[in-house]
């Protein structure tokens, strides 16, 4: 259910994605099962948390339902969880590449490694920045302050 809400968020499909997440979230409230919501990436999570939070302080909801949220936020933090220390000075120097436009191949030719490398230093950023694209991945980095 929780993976299904991620979907729909992503998709746009807003009311779908909260009522599937306010349920999951119901279901594991009495028990106080977090481990669950560990499923989801940290973006996904942190707008199904912020949405569903701000829905049960305007209708009054159930306080463990509350209570369980909290406990997710802190077990899988979602806000600003990449510190601009997580990336290596190779991934930065990547990073500043890919902002700039430049194609894998030829930042490989420039840094004088294999594409296949820097095809995984960029997958290693996304997964660092908790992005998908590239362009997420530049959003991220200036919001972080990695580049300008």
């Amino acid at each position: 259910m929780l993976v299904t809400a991620a979907a729909h968020a992503a998709l746009g499909d807003i009311r779908t994605a909260d009522d599937l997440f306010d349920r999951s979230v119901a279901l594991a409230a009495p028990s106080a099962a977090v481990r669950p919501f560990g499923i989801l990436a940290p973006h996904e999570l942190a707008g199904l948390i912020d949405r569903s939070a701000h829905a049960r302080n305007d209708d009054g909801g159930a306080t463990s339902s509350r209570a369980l949220l909290d406990a997710v936020a802190a077990r899988y933090p979602t806000r600003d969880a990449y510190s601009p220390e997580s990336l290596s000075a190779r991934e930065r120097v990547v990073l500043s590449r890919l902002s700039g436009g430049a194609t894998h191949h030829g930042i490989a030719f420039d840094l004088s490694v294999s594409p296949n490398t820097i095809k995984t230093q960029v997958r290693s950023i996304y997964r660092k920045l908790g992005v998908t694209t590239r362009d997420g991945a530049v959003q991220r980095a200036r919001h972080l302050g990695l580049i300008d």
